[in-house]
């Protein structure tokens, strides 16, 4: 995957989609929003301000990123549900659980299990 290279503060047109792909780089350590601003030589205040204009804020869109790789794990590979919870960021796969089952309705073994 490659990163928008950025050259002052990333367009708030893009933002929230540059702001997943820095997430992306580091999976199951996933950066805070101060080391997000740091990469794209802003303040945490701009980076904050850019994503509410587009609709999101940097808990969103980590949560987001969360989510789709989670879904993505569990279609795509046979990695057992701990796994996946730490490659995800949970540090117990009982919140990872919760949180899964928040975001989709169902476990992430009934996920797994229900037909595609």
């Amino acid at each position: 995957m490659v990163l928008i290279k950025n050259v002052g503060y990333p367009s708030t047109k893009d933002i929230a989609t540059q702001v997943q792909a820095f997430i992306l780089q580091s999976p199951g350590k996933f950066p805070s929003a101060e080391q997000a601003s740091t990469h794209f030589h802003c303040s945490l205040r701009a980076l904050n301000r850019m994503l509410s204009e587009s609709g999101q804020t940097y808990q969103k869109v980590l949560e987001k990123t969360r989510q789709n790789l989670a879904v993505k794990y569990l279609q795509q590979t046979s990695m057992k549900i701990e796994d996946i919870s730490t490659l995800v960021g949970f540090s117990e796969p009982a919140n990872f659980y919760k949180a899964f089952k928040k975001w989709t309705g169902r476990t992430p073994v009934e996920y797994r299990n229900s037909p595609k």
